[in-house]
């Protein structure tokens, strides 16, 4: 078994788990609670155990859903359009472009150095991106490699958030919105 990390469908109120000692431990995300876990035991000197093993049990029968019957791991992949696409499935852009802002937008994005065809994606991470864009995508939709995003969803956000720069990029040139 392991733990699905980057699930669509978390716990309502977040993370958490009971630890032996009788102390329940909570956090915001299945990765910061096996860390807090193993945080705890550490902080109190205790036996750290395996609290990935401990937390994966308790998750099989409160969170079924969490947890993969199968060995490997199911994180997303650190790079690439999949995190992208499940960040943006767990927090939805709130605010979108206009019509005129996002042509403009997409034109700067196919001149872009970074901007290349779209890699190949799983059916879920496409069915994702087409339910949060609410068929917004442009046809070309493309990919940055600067910003990790799939450029034509991208170009209809509003304030999409970027954890780094590209010279020439309309995120950081508010002029070009």
């Amino acid at each position: 078994m392991s733990l699905i990390f980057h699930h669509a469908q978390q716990p309502h109120g977040g993370h958490w788990f009971p630890d032996p000692t009788g102390y329940v431990i909570r956090s915001k995300t299945l990765e910061g609670l096996v860390k807090a876990v193993l945080a705890y035991r550490k902080s109190n000197g205790m036996p750290h155990g395996s609290p990935a093993a401990e937390v994966e049990r308790f998750y099989a029968k409160q969170f079924p859903w969490l947890v993969n019957g199968q060995t490997s791991t199911t994180e997303r992949p650190a790079e690439g359009p999949g995190r992208w696409i499940n960040q943006l499935w767990r927090l939805p852009p709130k605010r979108w472009a206009s019509n005129l802002g996002q042509r403009s937008r997409m034109d700067r994005c196919r001149e872009c150095q970074h901007f290349s065809p779209l890699p190949k994606i799983d059916q879920e991470d496409m069915r994702r991106l087409i339910a949060i864009g609410g068929g917004r995508q442009d046809s070309d939709v493309g990919y940055c490699s600067a910003h990790g995003w799939v450029c034509g969803l991208a170009a209809w956000i509003e304030s999409p958030e970027t954890p780094r720069e590209a010279e020439g990029c309309w995120v950081e040139r508010p002029g070009l919105r």
